[in-house]
């Protein structure tokens, strides 16, 4: 049985709910459409952007800056196969 999570681990997990849910409410209102377009300076569209956020920037934060895990580790590497990127 899994352990209560600690106060640390509760703040950090608010912390990045609240993060999804903000950008989630910038883009909740945006036609399909509008998501596809590119309106960044590099090309990027509204949807690329939630994309990068959630597998790179989070995978990112979890797995070297939380867990620890070097950019060289299998873990790390193997991931992004994983998730089908």
């Amino acid at each position: 049985m899994p352990s209560e999570p600690s106060a640390e681990e509760q703040a950090l997990a608010g912390a990045l709910n609240r993060q999804r849910e903000h950008i989630l409410e910038a883009v909740q209102d945006l036609r399909a459409d509008d998501l596809r377009r590119p309106v960044l300076p590099l090309g990027w569209s509204c949807i690329g952007l939630v994309n990068h956020l959630s597998l790179d920037v989070e995978r990112f934060w979890f797995q070297a800056v939380i867990a620890g895990a070097s950019s060289q580790s299998k873990t790390f590497l193997a991931l992004p196969t994983m998730l089908g990127t």
